[in-house]
Formats: structure tokens, sequence, C-alpha cells
């Protein structure tokens, strides 16, 4: 029956089309090709034309509403960002100290306090006159602040206000600042700025980018440019575009084409904060947008040049014999081997149909797959996304109420009105506080390390210093437990590229862990050393404490991982979650050296070693 069907598949004589119709439009096979090619092309030309239309319609509606969400996003951090200085300096104008005329005492608390780099505190008259200043001296001699009428007005009303960007007196340096009305040993009223480096705001917010395009800038109520994400040295204190200020004029929020500082032509997105009158924008170059139209246009031609191969080797196949047939089965086969999809040709061969069948089902079936496949890692991938950004916001936000908390448990802890068990109980809560705000700081830089947004701030550093300054840190812990901590330092002052606020993590992490693993008059030893064949700096740190077996020394440095002395109970006795070790290796990766664990055993102490590329002179 099969052989019959074949036979009739062969003598059918069907003409593909009317006879009379290819023989006026094209009487030759050649002809014939070339007018079948016509037809399927010219459709697939039209098709693109309007694909292209339609993706670049699309894609600039899609890029609005993203930069909208983006920037409004960027915004309500920048507000977040000006919330938790604001409560910061609350803290400092409730300060005991403040209110008892104590300056000398409120300094020193307002430097325990304000740590960040690029950030300071004053204290003056409503006057202007200067009574407190934690400024740094690298910052250089700094402009007097002037009470202008905006400020004063803020202050009469008791409300928060931030400045426009500053400059200091004969430098390029910029700042700004955060006011907050006090009152000073009671009878005195008085303003309490917290100074700001562009560079601090930078910091504080693009360490979680929201997005790696585009070009996110904040300009003050002037319009002058205070954070940049690109070109931050050269634009920052000059003016916005015309086109930026003009649309920030007109309303609080919207979107607007520009070219920027940079000269390039781009879409962007502005939102004005309510409560600091600054804007934050963020645009991305227009040739984006002809990107997708592109694609559309590239993916077009191609299915037209493929179809229009395709008719034409039907065309050739008709005054061929069906050996060609085979080849083209062959064809077929190896492109479904190469992973590509294919589909089913009517040869006019009951058996090289049912073969061209399966060839296009199995490449539909390996297509589907890889579909499945590559959208089921697009989830996982967007699903890891969430979590860091869920992670990072969350301890941010829980972070921010622990000052407060921690300010007023450390005045009351330390004031001698209040009866000694008040203390105690005070000295608990400021002791319990600091490690609550550690094991937050610990889980932020987790999340930043796993999605590689930790940036460091390099220069030049001496290690020695960053070591001895490291262990003064630590060092009240120590005596706390009558411990002897030997200090040999031997590099002579060789220096290294590295983030100073890193290093010092990286190093107080290490001996505070020393000193928590060391029993009572126990010791500890940090020593430095060069060596001299590839000029790498190391750096030792040794303890007498409990030790590690083997299996711990192998697995000291994963993430959530505790010793051996955790037991299998709530946690181990000497707290924390098992990220300082882990987050110390992967700081140290990021300065491009290395660190590894060793200890002979158990009850035979430990030793931490750190190897560090000394920086190259020219």
């Amino acid at each position: 029956m099969e052989v019959a069907a074949v036979a009739r598949v062969r003598d059918s004589g069907e003409p593909l089309m009317h006879r009379r119709f290819l023989s006026s439009v094209a009487p030759s096979i050649r002809a014939r090709l070339w007018f079948v090619v016509l037809l399927v092309s010219l459709p697939a030309l039209l098709v693109s034309c309007w694909l292209i239309i339609l993706s670049y319609r699309n894609e600039r509606r899609a890029m609005e509403r993203h930069l909208t969400t983006t920037v409004q996003a960027y915004s309500s951090l920048l507000e977040a960002d000006f919330r938790e200085r604001v409560s910061m300096l609350q803290s400092l104008a409730m300060s005991t100290r403040l209110s008892s005329g104590d300056l000398t005492g409120f300094r020193l608390l307002a430097q325990r306090l304000v740590t960040r780099p690029g950030e300071w505190v004053v204290l003056t008259e409503l006057d202007g006159r200067e009574l407190v200043h934690t400024r740094d001296v690298r910052l250089g001699e700094m402009t007097p602040i002037e009470v202008t009428p905006e400020l004063r007005s803020a202050m009469e009303r008791r409300v928060p206000y931030a400045s426009n960007l500053q400059r200091n007196r004969g430098e390029t340096r910029h700042y700004f600042y955060i006011a907050h009305p006090v009152s000073i040993g009671g009878d005195r009223e008085g303003i309490l700025y917290l100074g700001v480096t562009p560079a601090a705001l930078t910091r504080s917010l693009l360490s979680n980018r929201l997005t790696n395009a585009g070009i996110v800038a904040v300009a003050d109520r002037e319009r002058t440019i205070v954070v940049r994400s690109r070109g931050q040295e050269t634009f920052v204190g000059g003016k916005g575009s015309d086109t930026m200020r003009r649309a920030s004029a007109e309303g609080r929020e919207g979107v607007f084409e520009s070219i920027t500082l940079e000269g390039v032509p781009s879409l962007a997105a502005f939102h004005v904060s309510p409560q600091t009158g600054w804007v934050l924008v963020m645009g991305v170059p227009k040739s984006e947008l002809f990107d997708p139209a592109k694609q559309m246009l590239l993916i077009a031609l191609t299915v037209s040049g493929l179809v229009g191969v395709a008719v034409g080797l039907i065309v050739w196949w008709v005054n061929r014999s069906t050996e060609k047939i085979a080849d083209a089965l062959v064809g077929d086969t190896q492109a479904v081997a190469r992973g590509e999809r294919v589909e089913a040709r009517r040869t006019g061969v009951i058996e090289a149909d049912i073969v061209s069948r399966a060839l296009a089902d199995t490449s539909h079936e390996l297509a589907a797959r890889q579909a499945a496949l590559e959208q089921a890692r697009d989830t996982a991938l967007a699903a890891s996304k969430a979590k860091d950004e869920f992670l990072a916001a969350l301890s941010h936000e829980l972070r921010t109420p622990l000052n407060p908390v921690l300010l007023l448990a450390s005045d009351a802890a330390r004031d001698p009105s209040l009866p000694a068990d008040v203390r105690e109980t005070f000295e608990t809560i400021e002791k319990h506080v600091l490690q609550e705000a550690r094991l937050i700081d610990d889980l932020l830089d987790v999340t930043r390390i796993g999605s590689g947004k930790l940036n460091l701030h390099v220069e030049s550093l001496e290690l020695d210093r960053i070591v001895q300054e490291s262990i003064e840190i630590v060092r009240p812990r120590a005596a706390e437990k009558q411990q002897q901590v030997e200090l040999n330092l031997g590099t002579m002052g060789a220096r290294v590229r590295g983030d100073s606020v890193r290093l010092h993590q990286i190093f107080t992490n290490l001996v505070g862990n020393a000193v928590k693993f060391t029993p009572r008059s126990g010791r500890i030893t940090v020593s430095s050393r060069m060596q001299p064949h590839d000029r790498t700096l190391v750096v030792e740190v040794a303890d007498s404490g409990i030790g590690m077996s083997p299996a711990e020394v192998e697995r000291v440095f994963e993430r959530f991982v505790q010793g051996d002395h955790a037991g299998t109970g709530r946690g181990s006795p000497y707290g924390g979650l098992g990220l300082g070790l882990a987050i110390a290796r992967s700081l140290i990766e990021l300065h491009g050296g290395r660190i590894q664990a060793a200890s002979e055993g158990r009850g035979k102490g430990a030793v931490f070693t750190v190897w560090l590329p000394e920086e190259r002179t020219a």
C-alpha cells in the first residue's frame, strides 16, 4: 500500500501553481524562482518596517516607565539618607552633655557617633559663632557657615534644613550641611550642623545601585550638581543642563530629552524631593532606544532570507532528481545537531516527508526545552537579585533606628546621677545594641559582596599604621580579659593601595576574633613583615586561644559557618553569625591579596596570615 501511495505522489502531476498564470508572468524556472522570492520578500520588508516603528514606540514607552520608576526609587533612597542624618542630629540634640553645657564631652560624643569619612559636626550660636567642630584636618580650612535668612527661618520654625552645595575657602572642595536647632546649656539657642562632602553622599546613595545603565545625578535647589555617577570629579559644583533646569522648574517629576554634559543625546527622568527641594535625574543614551528596533529588523531580514532560500530550494528540487532530497535531509539533521530550529518540508516523497516532520518535531522540542531552561535561569537570577535588594534594604532600615538607642544608652550608662544598677543595665543595652549593629553591617556587606556592588575607595596607605590603629580599637576588650597584646611591626613604612575603612575592618575583625576566642590572661601577637622576593606585605595574627581542628580550618572562611564550639544548640556561646571571616576574605581578595588560617589543634591557638601586594612606585 505504501508503494502505491508513493507511486500516486510521483505520478500525480499536479502543478504547484496555475499553469497559465505562471506562463504569463514567469515563463522560465529562473524567472519563477525570482518571482517567488519577490512574493515572499516584499511582505517581509513591509512587516520589518512596521516592526521597527512598533519596537521603537514600545521601547520608548518602556524606557520612560523604567526611568520614572528608577528615579523615584533613587529619590526615596536620597530622602531616606537625609532622614537618617537628621535622626542622628536629633539624637545629638537630645544629648545630656549638650543640655548641661559640657561642650568638650559633646564634641567627643559627636566624634564617636559621626564616623563615616567626609562627615563632621559643627555647633554654633545663632549668630554663627562657632563653639564645637569635629572637622577632619585633612579637609582643610572650612569657610564659616553663613546664617542666611532661609536658614534662620528654618531654625525659628525648629525644622531641619538642608543647604545647597558650598565651597571651601580658597579651595575646590565642596560640601553641604544639614542644620538642626538645639538648646545649649538650657538657656542658649544654637544651631547644630552635619557637614557632608559629595563623596560621602555618593558612597551612601550609589553603594546599592538599582541599575547599571545610564547616568544618575543629584542637584541642589540651585541646580548645582552634588552627586554624579559618572564624571564626579569633573562636573560636581557645576550647573546642570539648561533642559534639566527648565524641566525641574515646571514640575516635580517628568521625562525630557536632553544632551548630557558629555554631549550625548539622552532620554532622562527627574524627581524633585519635597523634603529638600533637591532634584534627582537619571538619563540613558537615546541610542539604546534604537537597538531593539535594529534587532527586530535583523530578525525580520533573516527570516525573510531563510524563507526565500527555502522557496528557492523547493523550486530547485522540482527540476532535480529525488537524490538531492537526501542531501537536504542531511542538512536538516546537521542543523538539529547544532541546536537550530527547522521546519518540516513537503518534498513529494512520503518517506522523506516523514523524516522531515520527525526532524522538525525534534528541533521544536529541543527549542522549547532550551527556552524553558533560559526562563528558569532568568527566574533564578531575578529571585537572587530580589533577595539581595531585600537584604540590603532591610539591613539599612534596621541599622537606622539603632543610632538613637545607642546614643541614649551610652549617655545613661555614663550618667553619674543614675543608680549603679541602672547604669549597669544601660551598659548591657549599649553592648547588645553595638553587637546588633555589627551583625546588621555584616549582613549588608555580605549582600554587597554577593551582588558585586561593594565599592572600594582606593588610596595610598601605610600598612603598619592601619594595623596599629585597628589594634587600638580592640585593645579595650583585651584589657577587660587581662590579655597581653604584643605588636611587632616590621614593614618599615611600606604602603599598600587600598580602602582605609575596609582594611581597618579586616584587621579589627582578625584581632577581635583573637581576643574573643582567647581565654583570660592569654597572649595575642600581631606582626608584620615584607617578603623581599616578591615585595609582598605579610601580617600575622596569632593567639593562644581555643584553636581549631583540621575540619574547622577548611571551612573557617565559609559564610554562616561557625566552629565546633557552636555545638548543636542555639548557637555559639561567643555570639556572631559566622560572617566576619568570610567578609574579611572577600575584602582581602578585592585588594589583590589572600588570607590563610592555621592551627595545631584544639586548645593550641590559631594563626591567621594576610598577604597584600606592596604599592608599586613609578
